[in-house]
């Protein structure tokens, strides 16, 4: 009984230092503004957002898409919100945007302690500590203010929420075996399909945490039970696409697979490099080259170097199933945006995108942290000294970043100042600043 309530105590202590912490790096977020240049004026400030709960109403947010993009589910919250306070009142919005926020640092806490307990991979003891600091990067990490200080962004937190509760609940089902926690992962793999159609990557997720958990692969039944996943999946992104493009085909304007091969090489790259130096942020990475044009010749190299990374550290993704799974969360939950599927996409990287995968680097950071405990202990105070700088320093870094999105004039004044340091900008052209939405 001692056991499991000093257990429980710890649990408290570890979620309300979570909720606190992200309070603390994202308060400036209460006093932001709409940012009316990019995207809040036409996916928030809608007719769907002012009507109110009523039948025509509903059927229009969950039957109409918006400028060729469908996310009925934040549409609706979007109503529920302007309704709770009476109108646009942008503090309100941002309360809303923390708040999923905050759920989804508490799912990732959760997910992960509950998954590595069943897995019987890990010392219990060292589960706790992990999982703690894994959510707490997630929480502060200066990537993720794009998808929290953005309005418009919510639906990434959105749909990341009920995407992480799908996976819990599955893994209570691989737990208990009782089919009602399968359907009931399914019911929410379609809610997050209505938050953003990125969520249609679930069933492969699935299959990591079938790994995670020691499940037999070879076993029929597990894949089986991914069918009406699948389905789902290819159901609601073909009704995506339908409703935004009026077809179930992808984007005619394409780069050719030789070219999306090397600009998904580098996305992927470029995303592990921010998240290591989240640095010179931008709110707007376009990609190098348009359709049709010449790449430039930097660019070509990356698929090599993916190629010889993943050559170089193949012995240790065998030895290490905690780099494996953490890298494997990370690169399946970037698929939907690393430009191999040929998606309308305006930018070649975007922080929001990488919200839901740093989880996965997140928790390959935290193990390593981990294991300082292993080395002497005369390099302890050191190592924790450097680690407790970087998080500081990350957790600083959010709370300022977060103030550039206080309102439009903020948002361009910083792109301004970036693109003035650009040595390759033309100095006629550095006096402008282009806003686009995506």
């Amino acid at each position: 009984m001692k056991k499991l309530k000093s257990y429980l105590n710890l649990d408290i202590v570890n979620i309300t230092t979570l909720v606190l912490l992200t309070i603390v790096a994202y308060y400036p977020t209460f006093s932001n503004d709409f940012i009316y240049l990019w995207d809040d004026q036409w996916q928030v400030i809608t007719k769907t957002t002012e009507n109110g709960f009523n039948w025509d109403n509903l059927v229009l947010i969950f039957t109409e898409p918006f400028y060729n993009q469908f996310f009925p589910v934040n549409q609706f919250l979007y109503m529920c919100v302007y309704i709770l306070s009476n109108g646009y009142h942008a503090p309100a919005f941002h309360i809303f945007c923390l708040f999923f926020h905050i759920l989804n640092v508490l799912m990732a806490y959760l997910l992960l302690k509950k998954a590595l307990y069943l897995s019987g991979r890990m010392n219990e003891n060292d589960i706790k500590p992990i999982t703690f600091l894994t959510a707490l990067l997630f929480a502060i990490h200066p990537l993720n203010v794009e998808s929290v200080a953005w309005i418009s962004a919510s639906k990434i937190l959105v749909y990341s929420f009920f995407y992480l509760l799908a996976l819990y609940i599955y893994i209570i089902y691989c737990e208990k075996n009782h089919t009602k926690y399968l359907l009931l992962s399914l019911c929410m793999l379609i809610i997050s399909c209505l938050g953003k159609e990125q969520a249609i990557i679930l069933p492969f997720c699935l299959l990591i945490f079938d790994w995670l958990l020691n499940r037999n692969l070879y076993n029929k039944k597990i894949w089986i039970e991914k069918i009406p996943f699948l389905l789902i999946s290819f159901g609601m992104g073909c009704l995506t696409l339908y409703l935004a493009y009026g077809n179930i085909k992808f984007s005619s304007e394409n780069y050719t697979i030789f070219e999306r091969i090397i600009f998904s090489s580098y996305a992927y790259l470029e995303y592990i490099f921010k998240y290591l130096f989240p640095i010179n942020l931008l709110y707007l990475y376009p990609f190098p080259s348009l359709p049709g044009q010449m790449m430039p010749l930097w660019i070509y190299p990356y698929p090599l170097i993916v190629l010889a990374i993943l050559f170089c550290f193949w012995k240790l993704f065998q030895k290490y199933w905690q780099i494996t799974f953490g890298l494997l969360f990370f690169t399946v939950n970037l698929l939907m945006v690393l430009h191999l599927i040929p998606l309308p996409r305006f930018v070649i990287v975007a922080d929001r995108y990488i919200y839901l995968s740093s989880i996965g680097l997140s928790f390959i950071f935290s193990y390593l942290v981990f294991q300082i405990i292993h080395l002497p202990e005369k390099y302890h105070k050191v190592i924790y000294s450097i680690v407790v700088i970087f998080f500081i320093y990350w957790g600083c870094y959010t709370n300022i970043r977060v103030r550039v999105w206080h309102d439009s004039e903020s948002l361009k004044g910083k792109i301004q100042n970036l693109i003035n340091q650009r040595n390759d900008i033309n100095p006629k052209e550095r006096s402008k600043t282009i806003i686009n939405s995506d």
